[in-house]
């Protein structure tokens, strides 16, 4: 077997492998790189997957009001999740299509009005979908834990002021990047603006700490804490499952028992 250093196969496969991958490599995707703009691959996939995201709440919409399913919590919940998830999709597509096809610097698109309206819309929608599923979690525990009770805990008027307080909080979570704290600058590697708390603006350092606190506050508003109340309904709900289950188990054995009794012992 011939070696590596004296030409061998292998060196000759590593090179047409290569040559490959560099002629795989397109010319929209170097000039895209070398502009500092979003990559074509990226904004084909997360179109693709906005487009399906929108056909699917889209249909949820229709079955949900074409059966008038929204007279209770949960329909009403469920409604309000599909269109909060299609509106995330309108604006991923809307993001590609507006940032994605112009060749614009961040620093054109960050004067813009365009990016603080982009920024906030991104920061309010994403918020309010989570504690839609907050919200469903939470509306399934209160069925499952006090089902006779469940009428009185849970009626549509309290689910709609949960979610117009959810609103609420999300906006104005939204706005302290608009007063200058965190301001909304463009990524152009992913087509959105995100509150930029690690950069310095107006004389204010790097990471200060009232960036560094409302990055913190919004992270735990908006993601650890319903998030955690997520898993907890959810586990709440298997472990009164399992205890069921049990239950019935034992009251089936007991029956089976008290029907067959066994055969006394000579």
């Amino acid at each position: 077997m011939r070696s590596a250093a004296g030409g061998g196969p292998n060196v000759t496969v590593a090179n047409y492998v290569e040559d490959w991958l560099d002629a795989t490599t397109t010319a929209d995707s170097v000039a895209a790189a070398a502009a500092g703009g979003p990559w074509p691959a990226h904004l084909l996939c997360t179109s693709l997957a906005a487009t399906v995201g929108l056909v699917l709440n889209a249909y949820i919409l229709l079955v949900l009001l074409w059966q008038r399913q929204f007279r209770t919590a949960n329909s009403l919940l469920l409604l309000h999740l599909a269109f909060v998830d299609s509106v995330f999709c309108l604006l991923v597509l809307a993001s590609n299509a507006a940032f994605g096809a112009v060749a614009a610097s961040p620093d054109v698109v960050d004067a813009s009005g365009a990016c603080y309206v982009q920024g906030a819309l991104w920061a309010v929608v994403p918020a309010v979908a989570v504690w839609t599923l907050c919200g469903l979690s939470c509306d399934r525990y209160a069925a499952v834990a006090s089902p006779l009770h469940y009428s009185r805990l849970v009626n549509t008027r309290r689910t709609c002021t949960f979610l117009g307080a959810a609103w609420f909080v999300a906006a104005a979570a939204a706005m302290p990047p608009l007063l200058g704290v965190c301001p909304y600058a463009y990524g152009a590697a992913r087509c959105v603006c995100v509150a930029a708390c690690a950069k310095g603006d107006a004389g204010r350092p790097s990471g200060s700490p009232v960036g560094l606190g409302y990055a913190l506050s919004y992270v735990c508003l908006a993601l650890v804490f319903p998030a955690s109340m997520i898993a907890a309904s959810n586990l709440q709900v298997l472990f009164i499952a399992r205890t069921h289950r049990h239950r019935i188990v034992a009251a089936i054995y007991e029956v089976s028992e008290w029907q067959h009794p066994a055969c006394p012992a000579l």
